[in-house]
């Protein structure tokens, strides 16, 4: 039956009315109860036969409404439901529940699209059935394999920018744990696709000599998902090393389309712009945290700063050995964070960053500090991606001209120096102190950072 809750009601109206021994009081319990629930199974029904289609009405089909020999099932030959009288003899079909049908197995090779996807490698070297280029076809697959990886990176970005870029994202929900994790794994992704270098590598310079000048034209440069990646990243056009080479359709560049799809890409906001916000926006310096701070001292807070950085900075020229540039490292520290700031990053957003490293083991900070280190290590493992191709170019073709019309290994050389993403962020570092000489936060914020339970 269908509907055997409503059986049920019925049966204890049933009951009841039965019990007070009056033909009237069940006429006056039983009509009004049994015609509304009628009506609600009509409601209910024709909202599932909408949802659910073919696969509903199959299934009316083979039940019964309330049960199987006092009222037969509906029958639906318009807008409203009409009845046919019961069989005793009528087949009972077993209960098949609509929303968990049978479906056909699914199949490995299907499911993957393995034959599609081996059909993919198209060796140029390929001379009548026989390849004459042994290892292009180990070319091939290493770089389709970086492709798809590199699908999978795409997809990680996009999911964090959906949280990211929401107006206010909270500091310590699952949001931000699932960015955390997300990120992390990005960083495993890359660890892996630098190890596949090691696997290209086993390919000797006669090896690829023998199929690279059917590569002529071919580069890259021209891989538009890693484009996308370093775009979405925040790696702007302009902070590239040579960025005449990223941008143009002349040999070794994009094709017309992939020159429009990565231009319109780079318009979106990028991780790095989102992650700025998020931390220019913290919080923890809001003024009432501060009020009662114990360690600021008369005159200690210059007009343009608050007490604790005016603190800080004390504590910052006094960590500093007779190696360092202090005059040098003082400036940076008043310039970028409460100057101009650093290169995308505003300085109340790097005061944020400092603050979460320096105080990262309170309970509310470890997450946004996950975040941050997460994506230091992003930049650290794109760099290690860029200086192994710079090592297996000079190993594989020495200082000669790239088959896109590149310098090669001058190019790449500059790459590995410039091409960062969170440079800013992974320079903040710069300015910690040792934990033993942290100033004590105030009461309010240090209770503001912890998980309270004892105080619900």
């Amino acid at each position: 039956m269908r509907h055997p809750s409503y059986t049920g009601v019925l049966l204890a109206f049933l009951g009841l009315a039965l019990s007070l021994h009056n033909l009237l009081s069940i006429f006056l319990i039983m009509v009004p109860i049994t015609v509304a629930l009628l009506h609600r199974m009509n409601v209910e029904e024709q909202a599932l036969l909408r949802a659910l289609g073919e696969r509903y009405t199959s299934y009316m089909a083979r039940t019964k409404r309330l049960c199987h020999f006092c009222i037969d099932r509906p029958v639906y030959g318009g807008a409203a439901p009409h009845w046919r009288a019961a069989s005793r003899c009528a087949r009972v079909w077993p209960m098949e529940c609509p929303f968990n049908q049978e479906r056909e197995p699914q199949y490995y090779g299907d499911y993957l699209g393995i034959d599609r996807l081996l059909e993919l490698q198209k060796p140029l070297s390929l001379r009548e059935g026989k390849l004459i280029a042994h290892d292009e076809m180990l070319f091939i697959i290493v770089h389709q394999a970086y492709e798809l990886w590199f699908k999978q990176i795409r997809h990680e970005l996009e999911a964090c920018g959906e949280v990211l870029s929401k107006p206010a994202a909270d500091d310590d929900g699952p949001d931000m744990n699932v960015v955390v994790h997300r990120l992390k794994r990005i960083v495993e992704i890359w660890k892996l696709l630098n190890h596949q270098v090691d696997v290209l590598e086993t390919m000797t310079p006669l090896d690829f000599l023998e199929f690279r000048e059917l590569l002529h034209g071919a580069s890259g440069f021209q891989s538009k998902q890693f484009r996308q990646i370093e775009a979405a990243l925040g790696l702007r056009m302009e902070n590239r090393f040579r960025p005449e080479y990223y941008k143009h359709t002349e040999l070794g560049g994009f094709n017309k389309s992939d020159f429009e799809q990565v231009s319109e890409f780079e318009k979106a906001p990028s991780l790095l712009q989102m992650v700025e916000r998020w931390l220019a926006r913290a919080p923890f310096f809001d003024q009432s945290f501060w009020s009662e701070w114990e360690e600021a001292q008369n005159g200690a807070g210059a007009a343009e700063r608050p007490a604790f950085w005016s603190r800080y900075r004390e504590l910052f020229a006094g960590s500093l050995s007779e190696r360092d540039d202090r005059a040098d490292l003082l400036g940076k520290f008043d310039d970028i964070f409460f100057g101009q700031g650093w290169g995308d990053f505003s300085a109340a957003a790097l005061r944020s960053a400092l603050f979460i490293m320096l105080y990262r083991d309170e309970p509310l900070f470890r997450l946004p500090f996950a975040l941050l280190n997460a994506l230091i290590e992003i930049d650290e493992q794109l760099a290690t991606f860029r200086y192994r191709h710079l090592q297996m170019v000079r190993r594989m073709i020495g200082t000669r001209v790239g088959t896109g019309g590149s310098s090669g290994e001058q190019y790449l050389q500059g790459a590995v120096n410039k091409n960062y993403v969170f440079k800013e962020l992974a320079g903040v570092i710069t300015f910690l102190i040792e934990r033993r000489n942290l100033p004590a936060l105030p009461d309010r914020l240090h209770k503001a950072l912890r998980f309270s339970w004892a105080e619900a």
